[in-house]
């Protein structure tokens, strides 16, 4: 059997998302990528949304430029240190980008390699883009390119490895994370964290009004959640009897953090209840319930929702009031902070059937708080030297005046809008 073939139908070994199901149906993974599309859009359109008229046009560019940079990134070496045994192994694996596609074998039982690199490659763009909507307005695009690709390499695809291969050390000892909630949202919340720290506050910090589109912003927030089944959803590889529990604890999860963030705000601003209160609740409650989605029962999800958009919320708050810090589009609170609390609920919460069997639910908490905890001060620290080390070749803020003056017509020679 050539390799091409023989990796094919073993791929499920080196993967993390073999839950022990059904394999996967490349059907079932092919429209959870159309959903992961949506889900790319959707942040797309809340950056364009949230910026500025005069910085509009340059948040559009960057989320653009993501999809060359990453997919560069992750065939180079992302998905290999990600998911292979080996770097020679992985090498031979990409054979196929220099075949018709014939070597690949189509076989609905198995998964067909092309599909999986493609749904495991939007899994890191998604977290990409969170990473980037921290630092809008303000950053270099060439810095925010050069600085992604090095992040996916060196942050992301480690990251990967430790929580989402067969061997991977966190892994091994037992962490819960059904879809990526502590990969995705932890390791790319406390990375958004340092760039914003790095960069600095926007010169407006403190008088921020107009933005440039909140019905796009709306319609962003909408679908996220949609693109968010697929997360969700396409992570148990197969259309199986798991997927309407995974569906309707991510629906729930989202409905009840939006209640949550909207009564807080009501109470601290009242009359004062914007789209960005109910898209911010939307967002901590999907990113809380994605370690979880398939080990809790629907009531469960309910108070997930609730404590992880309480816990976005304060945590908001205390960045923007207490230590300044500016995070355009609040990624470090409903991410960062919203998987970790989500990554220890799943612990707290799951079904007793899911606990692995040597292991007593103190410890399980104790494993995805431990991995929690790995991952985030991983993800911050390396996150800022690499930040760090391409700014000094890459300048990542860009100039005052630049800013202030707006940097589409700067950058890009024309606005979003033209009067």
């Amino acid at each position: 059997m050539d390799i091409n073939k023989r990796l094919s139908y073993n791929l499920l070994k080196l993967t993390s998302f073999n839950h022990g199901k059904a394999p996967m149906t490349n059907l079932w993974i092919t429209i959870c990528m159309f959903l992961l599309l949506f889900l790319f859009i959707g942040l797309f359109l809340i950056y364009l949304g949230i910026s500025r008229v005069q910085h509009a046009h340059s948040s559009c560019v960057i989320m653009f430029l993501l999809l060359p940079t990453t997919l560069l990134a992750w065939i180079i070496g992302g998905y290999g240190i990600s998911f292979f045994p080996g770097i020679e192994t992985y090498y031979q694996y990409l054979d196929w980008l220099l075949s018709s596609g014939e070597a690949i074998p189509l076989n609905y039982s198995y998964p067909n390699p092309i599909i999986f690199l493609s749904f495991n490659y939007l899994f890191c763009l998604i977290a990409c883009a969170i990473v980037v909507g921290a630092a809008l307005e303000r950053c270099n695009y060439f810095f925010i390119c050069s600085f992604i690709f090095l992040w996916v390499l060196l942050i992301y695809a480690p990251v990967a490895r430790l929580t989402t291969f067969e061997n991977g050390l966190l892994r091994r000892e037992g962490l819960l994370d059904f879809a990526g909630g502590l990969l995705v949202h932890v390791n790319s919340g406390f990375s958004a964290l340092a760039l914003s720290v790095f960069v600095g506050k926007r010169l407006d910090f403190f008088n921020l009004r107009k933005k440039y589109n909140n019905g796009l912003m709306a319609l962003g927030f909408l679908l996220t959640l949609v693109g968010w089944l697929g997360f969700n959803g396409g992570s148990a590889l197969s259309f199986s009897k798991d997927v309407p529990l995974i569906i309707i604890n991510t629906v729930i999860s989202a409905f009840s953090g939006i209640a949550a963030w909207a009564i807080i705000d009501i109470f601290y601003t009242p009359h004062r209840l914007s789209i960005t209160s109910c898209g911010l609740g939307l967002i901590s409650g999907l990113v809380g319930i994605t370690p979880g989605a398939l080990y809790l029962a629907p009531l469960h999800s309910f108070f997930v929702g609730v404590i992880t958009s309480v816990a976005g919320n304060y945590f908001s708050r205390f960045m923007i009031k207490v230590l300044k810090i500016d995070d355009t589009s609040e990624s470090f609170s409903t991410h960062g902070i919203a998987g970790f609390v989500g990554g220890i609920l799943t612990a707290v919460f799951c079904l007793t059937e899911f606990i692995p069997g040597n292991l007593t639910r103190a410890q399980l908490i104790w494993i995805n708080l431990k991995s929690a905890l790995i991952i985030s001060i991983y993800s911050f620290l390396g996150s800022l030297t690499l930040i760090y080390l391409t700014n000094k070749k890459i300048k990542a803020r860009s100039p005052k005046e630049d800013e202030k003056n707006g940097l589409d017509i700067i950058f890009h020679g024309e606005r979003i809008i033209n009067p």
